[in-house]
């Protein structure tokens, strides 16, 4: 979080003094998570599909660049399930994410993406199947590397974002109500409606 933090102080002054395009969003989104808490690894049941509601700020820094910082709530979280283990459990968090990159236009109306992200994995519940044992785990958080394509029709922008996560781990967990991912990849689908320019 504090390198997203340090970015975003770099940027701002730039943010500033530029023209700059908010636009509320809408998004489906698939998650791909190879996880389990076993010795065996293997794929775990994750909820696939979960929709976001966030916005994007977008600053022109010259003719061609743009530079963006976006934000992500998903409403229903994730959750999935270890069916792998001896006794099943699922478990469930709520998520938010915030990116910072750049963007350069490739045509009038298309702008191509790289940029930097963080999750922030919070509320996390681990619950044992057929039991009434609940806990609750820590606050975690995931980074990787996202790429986008924008592109403006009228009023309204589509964006296609690939997430790939970078700190995944290829050992077991140490305790339950962990979260560690072997991959996560994140494909994100949506519309925008920019609204507000200065």
């Amino acid at each position: 979080m504090r390198v997203i933090l340090l970015i975003f102080l770099f940027l701002w002054p730039i943010m500033a003094f530029c023209q700059i395009t908010i636009s509320p969003r809408v998004s489906i989104n698939h998650n791909h998570f190879e996880w389990n808490n076993s010795d065996i690894g293997g794929f775990s049941d994750p909820q696939e599909w979960t929709f976001g509601l966030g916005v994007m700020s977008r600053a022109q820094l010259n003719d061609k660049i743009y530079g963006g910082l976006s934000f992500n709530y998903y409403p229903l979280g994730i959750s999935f399930t270890d069916l792998i283990v001896t006794q099943p459990y699922k478990i469930s968090a709520s998520i938010v994410d915030i990116k910072v990159g750049f963007e350069y236009q490739i045509y009038p109306n298309t702008l191509l993406g790289l940029g930097f992200e963080v999750e922030q994995y919070f509320q996390l519940q681990l619950e044992v199947i057929n039991s009434p044992d609940l806990r609750f785990g820590e606050n975690q958080k995931h980074f990787g590397f996202e790429t986008s394509i924008t592109h403006r029709f009228g009023r309204f922008e589509l964006f296609a974002d690939i997430f790939i996560g970078l700190n995944e781990v290829r050992r077991q967990s140490q305790f339950l109500g962990s979260i560690s991912f072997f991959s996560h990849k994140k494909l994100q689908l949506g519309v925008g409606i920019p609204i507000g320019k200065k």
